[in-house]
């Protein structure tokens, strides 16, 4: 991880000023400056020196006196994004709206997580309104569904040995779609692999993680596999193991896909009662040389002093 500072979107809401004190403490234990950014849509300039200050006054009250808030105009998604090129890391708030609603009709957060270049923290409705801090937790726990979650297990690991936390790679195994093979009998047609043969593949799998990101990993670090609905089973764990934030790799389908499979990461942005850490997407990172240099030119104009 490079020492770029940490972006934090900040627009008034309970979320976001919950992801303000969590941007804060992080900067803190990091040893990051930390960017403190509202996105305005262009309006009348009373109204957004009104709204200016009204901001100032909150995100004051949030982290403390004194704390700089930088006022940029556009569309917030847009804007959060190309912040996200220049960060180590990107700290959000969400407003919760359910799942197929926000697949249908967009959001900033998911807008965000989507395209960001750098990882990004969620905080979800309920971590929001517990105010939840990184003291109270003991472990960063991370879903690893296979061998292309190393990125994200990396993030995880760094993120765990540099907070003093420990770390828990967890393969969830979802229940089956196809009936499942009887003991000693044949498997029904078209069925690949019975629960304990896909347990046993997870817990192989978890292994080879585990030891591709030892190296940045902290000396505390465990892997478990567990059966059951993954978004569900990954907020129990975090309850049960007191985790301080619960890490995903990118989502691999659309939102609507999403919404609809009941992936575990738009439960965990809506349910989750901890702080979700979002790897970026390959696409987002590696792009073709024209996305890079836009998404570099955008983030010079959004950094401050920018043009």
């Amino acid at each position: 991880m490079s020492t770029s500072p940490i972006v934090c979107g900040v627009d008034g809401s309970r979320g976001s000023l919950a992801a303000a004190r969590l941007g804060s403490a992080l900067g803190q234990r990091l040893a990051r400056h930390v960017d403190f950014v509202h996105v305005a849509v262009p309006a009348e300039e009373r109204y957004q020196r009104e709204k200016s200050a009204a901001l100032q006054a909150e995100l004051a009250k949030a982290v403390g006196e004194h704390t700089p808030l930088r006022i940029t105009t556009g569309a917030p998604a847009e804007r959060l994004v190309a912040a996200s090129w220049h960060a180590s890391l990107l700290v959000i708030g969400t407003r919760g709206v359910g799942a197929l609603r926000r697949a249908l009709l967009g959001s900033v957060s998911a807008a965000v997580v989507h395209s960001a270049a750098a990882p990004v923290i969620v905080i979800p409705p309920p971590a929001a309104e517990s105010q939840w801090t990184l003291v109270e937790g003991r472990g960063v726990l991370c879903g690893v569904r296979d061998d292309h979650d190393v990125a994200c297990a990396g993030t995880a690991a760094w993120l765990a040995r540099e907070l003093g936390l420990g770390l828990t790679l967890v393969h969830v195994v979802p229940p089956p779609r196809l009936p499942v093979a009887p003991p000693g009998g044949a498997p029904p047609p078209g069925l690949v692999r019975s629960q304990a043969e896909e347990a046993s593949a997870a817990a192989r799998g978890l292994e080879r993680v585990a030891c591709a990101v030892a190296p940045s990993a902290p000396r505390l670090t465990r892997t478990r596999v567990v059966e059951g609905p993954v978004g569900p089973q990954l907020e129990r764990l975090a309850v049960d193991d007191d985790a301080a934030l619960v890490s995903l790799g990118p989502s691999r389908h659309g939102a609507l896909a999403g919404a609809l499979a009941r992936s575990p990461l738009p439960y965990l942005m809506r349910r989750g009662s901890r702080p979700v850490v979002i790897s970026p997407t390959p696409e987002a990172v590696l792009g073709d040389r024209g996305r890079f240099m836009r998404g570099r030119r955008d983030a010079e104009r959004a950094a401050p002093g920018g043009s």
